[in-house]
């Protein structure tokens, strides 16, 4: 029987951002009572650097992960490149999908590229093979979200450093399939789905909603929806809401099916919202980078319609990493 599955959307940021500081961290929130009806089971997954992380969903302060990867290595890394990850989300049977990325230094007369590949993880984050290598990455592509399928596809956003972006769909027998292509002026930031397979892009300062019942979405939206500032980061949660967040300031949306719109979270100018996740209670987790209450990185969670978090998981990018990143999160249930 395949687990109920949730991703967390992913953002990259090719350039580092946020930073180390040797003060001593802020003090954090004590673990608090789970408000009735929040979830108390499953697995948060926290991507940053190059490492990949796990936590309980009730993780909360400063807490060793249960399990973690290591030190990551991609394809074609060695002296002079770099690896990072690109991309986490969650699979069949609460399999982990990764993509990894490694920038290869160029010299004289051959330029710098990008090898990637995705692959499959246990739950407790052992790798159990290549999903797939370079072609889905291949000219200069950074693979910014994973969301896997329950029938063992995964879709994923696609962005060129040329500007191109495209949502594809990437079939277990290895075939692709573009599920939809950025318009004339457009570049998808952000991007997630819902249960249905409904696709929800960002673009600017826009939420924009697909319907996408079949492998390619509709080319016309069904929902237009203005935000304040450019999403960094989308998730949908079981009863339809969307959650966007946004940088600029740094603050989280919650977009209902109908009604008004809210908005939570308050975060230092010095911080960004690098990933958003929400589980089958529909709480709200929020990975972030930079320096925000004396934290590099961190992950709350909100109740839903709650303003307060609940829990603060404190610094789950390992303190050894140089200025450490939180890149994505995604949880499993």
């Amino acid at each position: 029987m395949l687990r109920r599955l949730f991703a967390g959307v992913v953002l990259i940021a090719l350039a580092g951002c946020g930073g180390g500081g040797s003060s001593a961290p802020a003090p954090v929130p004590a673990p608090t009572a789970t408000p009735s009806g929040s979830s108390t089971q499953g697995t948060l997954y926290v991507a940053g650097n190059d490492h990949l992380t796990s936590f309980p969903i009730t993780a909360n302060g400063a807490v060793a992960p249960t399990a973690a990867t290591g030190t990551l290595a991609g394809p074609g890394s060695g002296s002079g490149n770099w690896t990072r990850v690109a991309a986490v989300g969650i699979g069949t049977e609460g399999s982990v999908l990764l993509s990894i990325q490694t920038q290869v230094a160029g010299y004289p007369g051959v330029p710098t590229q990008w090898n990637c590949s995705f692959n499959t993880l246990t739950a407790n984050l052992v790798f159990t093979g290549t999903t797939a290598s370079q072609p889905p990455c291949a000219g200069g592509f950074d693979a910014a979200v994973v969301l896997g399928r329950s029938n063992g596809d995964f879709d994923y956003l696609a962005r060129s450093f040329a500007g191109q972006s495209e949502v594809i769909r990437l079939h277990s027998d290895g075939s692709t399939v573009v599920r939809l292509t950025a318009g004339a002026g457009q570049y998808f930031e952000a991007f997630a789905e819902d249960a249905t397979g409904n696709v929800y892009v960002a673009t600017g300062s826009t939420v924009l909603e697909y319907s996408g019942a079949s492998d390619v979405a509709s080319t016309t939206p069904s929902r237009t929806i203005p935000t304040a500032s450019g999403p960094a980061a989308l998730a949908v949660a079981p009863d339809g809401t969307i959650y966007a967040g946004l940088n600029g300031p740094s603050q989280i949306v919650a977009i209902p099916v109908t009604g008004s719109a809210r908005t939570f979270g308050s975060y230092a100018s010095t911080a960004s919202i690098r990933g958003l996740a929400t589980d089958s209670a529909g709480d709200v987790y929020v990975g972030v980078t930079g320096s925000n209450n004396g934290l590099q990185t961190e992950v709350d969670t909100y109740a839903p319609n709650s303003s307060t978090p609940m829990r603060v998981l404190a610094n789950p990018v390992p303190s050894e990493v140089p200025a450490p990143q939180l890149l994505g999160i995604a949880v499993s249930q």
